[in-house]
């Protein structure tokens, strides 16, 4: 397996340096380890991570399907829970609550992790989607929460099926993610998992299927009401399944209402949202 290191590839130009060595030879370099203790997650935060994730597939599921005559309703998204297999339980043997989240996998039919999305990955504060408002920091997220991730994807690349595997964690970093051919008639799909959640962020979020489903909605929000829509997000944990569109659809209490207002020649558009009061209780 291929091991590889990610780091911050800014040339540094007008520095002091030996004659033998030029400028475009000189690179800052960042150090995964140390970039993600400087990242500041809260406990009670803990979630942001899998939105994350979820909120990349929405972006895959965009980029395959937005720009062709498809829409974003062929867009499929699943979030499965996966639990210790029991739950915590008191002196006299009684279960407590949910068996301990161990670990989240998102399933996608998104463009997948093509060469420009590979490249974007392995590049630290990429301005690859900056334009979607994405600062290129959300995979620190995972590994402050998460020992490591695994991720498998089958994607589209010069009319041909590829798959790309790999694990990424803060040391040794990036390992495998060589693309190899895959069979024609294969599903184009994604899979990435968030391996062992960590207790101290596990014991701080909210542990609930409807809970959670609640809290990824508020989250993606904006999806939601936009215009254009949002592809089917599934969140299943067991045999429990909630379709976050349908949870949408029951507390949405009007259509939402853009509007567009001007502060000193700079003009802001704001999308007016009115909710039953139901969706913030967790």
């Amino acid at each position: 397996m291929q091991t590889q290191e990610i780091s911050a590839a800014v040339a540094l130009e007008h520095i002091h340096k030996p004659a033998a060595v030029t400028a475009k030879d000189c690179y800052v370099q960042s150090n995964l380890e140390g970039r993600i203790r400087n990242t500041t997650l809260p406990k009670k935060h803990g979630l942001i991570p899998l939105f994350e994730a979820v909120v990349n597939s929405i972006h895959a599921i965009e980029e395959r399907f937005a720009e062709t005559e498809r829409n974003l309703s062929e867009g499929k998204i699943e979030i499965i829970i996966e639990r210790d297999s029991q739950g915590e339980l008191d002196v006299a043997g009684k279960k407590l609550a949910s068996p301990r989240i161990h670990s989240f996998e998102i399933r996608d039919n998104g463009v997948g992790f093509t060469d420009a999305n590979w490249t974007s990955f392995n590049l630290l504060d990429s301005t690859h989607k900056i334009a979607k408002g994405c600062r290129g920091i959300g995979r620190l997220m995972w590994l402050k929460a998460f020992s490591y991730v695994s991720v498998t994807s089958n994607y589209v690349e010069n009319d041909s099926l590829l798959m790309r595997e790999f694990t990424f964690s803060s040391n040794p970093g990036v390992t495998g993610g060589e693309a190899v051919e895959r069979a024609s008639g294969e599903a184009q799909e994604t899979s990435v998992r968030l391996i062992d959640f960590s207790k101290s962020f596990a014991e701080a979020v909210y542990k609930t299927t409807p809970t959670i489903a609640r809290a990824l909605l508020e989250h993606c929000l904006w999806y939601f009401v936009r215009e254009g829509g949002v592809p089917s997000l599934v969140l299943i944990d067991g045999s429990e399944r909630i379709d976050l569109n349908d949870l949408f659809d029951e507390h949405m209490h009007a259509e939402a209402v853009a509007t567009s207002f001007d502060v000193k020649g700079t003009t802001f558009e704001a999308t007016h949202v009115k909710f039953r009061t139901n969706i913030g209780r967790f």
